[in-house]
């Protein structure tokens, strides 16, 4: 197939003028090898690639107003740059060099008349005008760049920390340098999906613990700020409220994973706040259990009455005008024509277990719902009996399906690249999940309707608040049944 003809087999073109010749249709035809003579050797590409190499995608416009520019094209492949410098006239070309050398393809060059020049320049100018549209929203999707900036804390400065000083899994997870490593292993395993995407993915890592000096330090580099798009962090709430003002001041979207903090993000447009508010419990616990109020005796069990949570429990509860009873010491109501719904608020592991022999040794059997903090999961002490109980719930932020193909496939991924658990506990979930649906969620241009990633362990229903920024306000309840965790949907 001929790109180019010269019949003076001559490719310096010196003063004479040269025109592309493209023939769109002959381009757009199977795969055909072109051959490049002795003097220029390029990689075979397919014939639709060069194509779209020459009207697709521009990637940088050298000059400004004067009449000699040079326009830099990348083919789709990659396989080959072509530097075309046009002169006065669209299309009216002066000089091709071809680089990446390749084998047995040859490149051919026409010199033309002016009255061939004008007829191929209408023809050029009206096929481009046709199909410009096309052309330019597929430049848009193959050249998507993000740079995200990791803020998160390994403790760098306490020292170095032997791998082979460790007797048991309970003395590695007290070591702080590997408090979040799982999340960044996470994350790694999102931008590992990604790379062999047409979207150039960036990812930078600081260390970021208390220190405001050095998180300063980090913002006020410029080289390093310039191209952020995303910040993930800081963990820490002592040094977010620095970083999303940063965040704000230069149009910069930044990821809170873990705070159950509200300040930062009431008055931030660029905060996303990942945990739901507390609100949100009591307003779930209504929808799916008190549809009718009257028929329960609804119990708030704690030890505190400045535990927030409660709190937020009693002002809704008054809110809806629905009637409870708040306790330090737990009684069953008498009433057998009701259910006693029983939520608890303390997670203090003596109170916990002195709580739990209450709730699995009352003398009379009464109907009840039972919602404990996710605390209460964790104690080891705790016997059988207690994870039998037939209605027992709780709360969470974050939560895997165990019976998912996908967290199956991802936990069986992780163990092979990392020879590591993957765990929530450890944050492995989370950063995959907040690296791969931000990403996304850029190139969507922040509209999470045109979203199709679902995450692993979180749920997300965003809320904008009046000149602030995202707060997700979708909470997870799971019930314990069968020994089995399944969530309530």
């Amino acid at each position: 197939m001929l790109l180019f003809q010269n019949p003076e087999s001559n490719l310096t073109f010196k003063a004479k003028k040269a025109v592309f010749l493209l023939q769109p249709f002959l381009l757009l035809n199977k795969m055909n090898k072109l051959v490049v003579n002795s003097i220029y050797r390029a990689t075979a590409f397919t014939s639709a690639a060069i194509y779209a190499g020459f009207f697709i995608n521009v990637i940088n416009i050298a000059g400004n107003n004067r009449i000699n520019r040079t326009f830099i094209f990348t083919c789709t492949t990659s396989c080959a740059n072509f530097w075309i410098n046009f002169k006065s006239h669209l299309f009216n070309i002066f000089k091709l060099v071809v680089i990446k050398y390749g084998r047995e393809n040859k490149i051919i060059i026409y010199f033309c008349t002016p009255k061939q020049i004008f007829f191929m320049k209408k023809k050029l100018f009206l096929l481009f005008c046709a199909l410009l549209p096309f052309f330019l929203s597929s430049s848009q999707t193959d050249n998507q760049e993000v740079m995200i900036l990791y803020l998160l804390p390994f403790h760098l400065n306490e020292g170095f920390v032997s791998n082979t000083s460790f007797k048991n899994r309970e003395e590695i997870e007290q070591v702080r340098q590997f408090e979040m490593m799982g999340f960044w292993l996470g994350a790694k395993m999102a931008l590992q999906e990604l790379e062999n995407s047409n979207r150039k993915i960036k990812a930078i890592v600081r260390d970021a613990v208390t220190d405001k000096y050095a998180l300063n330090k980090i913002l006020n580099d410029k080289h390093l700020m310039e191209n952020v798009n995303i910040i993930i962090g800081p963990i820490y709430g002592s040094l977010f409220p620095t970083a999303a003002e940063f965040a704000k001041n230069n149009n910069i979207t930044i990821v809170n994973p873990f705070s159950t903090r509200f300040d930062f993000v009431e008055n931030n447009s660029a905060v996303y706040k990942l945990v739901p508010p507390l609100i949100s419990r009591p307003k779930t616990v209504v929808e799916h259990f008190l549809a009718q109020p009257e028929n329960f005796n609804i119990i708030l069990w704690g030890d505190s009455t400045t535990s927030i949570e409660l709190q937020a429990y009693k002002y809704f509860l008054n809110e809806q005008n629905i009637r409870f009873k708040e306790v330090h010491t737990l009684t069953i109501p008498q009433d057998m024509r009701k259910t006693n719904l029983i939520i608890a608020f303390f997670d203090r592991q003596e109170r916990v277990i002195h709580g739990v022999h209450t709730l699995i040794n009352q003398e009379e059997e009464y109907d009840r719902i039972v919602i404990v903090p996710e605390k209460w999961l964790s104690v080891s002490e705790l016997t059988e009996d207690f994870y039998k109980l037939p209605e027992l719930y709780f709360f969470a932020n974050y939560f895997v399906d165990e019976n998912c193909d996908r967290v199956n496939q991802f936990r069986s991924d992780y163990t092979f690249f990392y020879e590591a658990p993957a765990e929530l506990s450890e944050y492995s979930f989370q950063g995959y999940d907040i690296t791969r649906y931000f990403i996304d969620l850029y190139f969507v241009d922040f509209n999470s309707d045109n979203l199709h990633f679902q995450p692993l362990s979180y749920q997300f229903r965003w809320k904008k608040l009046l000149d602030g920024g995202f707060e997700n306000t979708k909470t997870r309840l799971i019930q314990v049944k069968d020994l089995e965790l399944e969530e309530v949907r």
